[in-house]
């Protein structure tokens, strides 16, 4: 059976930040910065999810979220979600802290530090026209 994820990217309404986690697990992440996410668990569905992610990885409870992509992996599926608005009452909450980033400032992170599919993500972010796309990865 697929494992479904959600990650979500919330952007501020000026559009020049991001809020990003820097992420303790699993271990082939660690330490790297990354959208919020997690896995879909029984009996919700993936905009349950996402909501559920924010408010106990970041303290905020944001609703209104916009689906921008669909990545297909060979053994799971992630639900990449996008929202935008204020970023008032984002927090670290668990060990894994939480990071706001100018957007301007993603190229310059190296790969080492930034997860690489959400590098390529976040700008996707910044020119989203409502339609989202599918994302095939071997």
């Amino acid at each position: 059976m697929r494992q479904i994820y959600v990650l979500g990217l919330r952007y501020s309404e000026a559009m020049d930040q991001v809020v990003l986690i820097k992420k303790e697990r699993p271990d082939w992440q660690r330490g790297k910065l990354n959208g919020i996410s997690g896995k879909v668990q029984k009996n919700e569905n993936v905009k349950q999810a996402i909501v559920r992610e924010f408010k106990e990885e970041a303290n905020v409870n944001i609703p209104h979220w916009k689906l921008m992509a669909q990545m297909h992996f060979s053994d799971a599926e992630v639900w990449v979600y996008v929202s935008y608005g204020s970023l008032k009452g984002i927090k670290t909450v668990t060990d894994e802290e939480i990071h706001i980033i100018p957007v301007n400032l993603i190229e310059r992170r190296p790969l080492n530090e930034i997860d690489k599919t959400v590098k390529f993500l976040i700008p996707m972010g910044l020119y989203y026209d409502g339609h989202p796309v599918n994302l095939y990865y071997n």
